[in-house]
């Protein structure tokens, strides 16, 4: 909800283009979708599906982003460090280091 009102809110998607701009509406649909899919449930068996559809969201933003060359994406590099900073960081807190 707070990508939809900030980092993806209609005033910034409108300063992308081409590919970066595809993946931003497209994170905005997924982003929509799981929401609603959260809100939605009901038992263990719902909530094990929705966390299965984020999970699989998650993999094909990854593999979008990774897919952009470089020159497509002016922000790209820069997102992509973070989140190799991120799981890095992650990995390190995982293993008590």
């Amino acid at each position: 909800d707070i990508m939809e009102r900030i980092d993806l809110a209609p005033e910034e998607t409108a300063k992308l283009k081409g590919a970066e701009k595809e993946l931003a509406n497209w994170s905005l649909q997924q982003s929509r979708d799981l929401r609603h899919a959260i809100t939605a449930i009901k038992d263990v068996e719902t909530m094990e599906q929705v966390a299965a559809k984020a999970s699989a969201v998650t993999e094909e933003f990854m593999d979008r982003l990774w897919g952009i060359p470089e020159e497509e994406c002016e922000t790209c590099g820069e997102i992509r460090e973070s989140i190799k900073e991120f799981i890095e960081r992650r990995k390190r807190e995982k293993a008590g280091v």
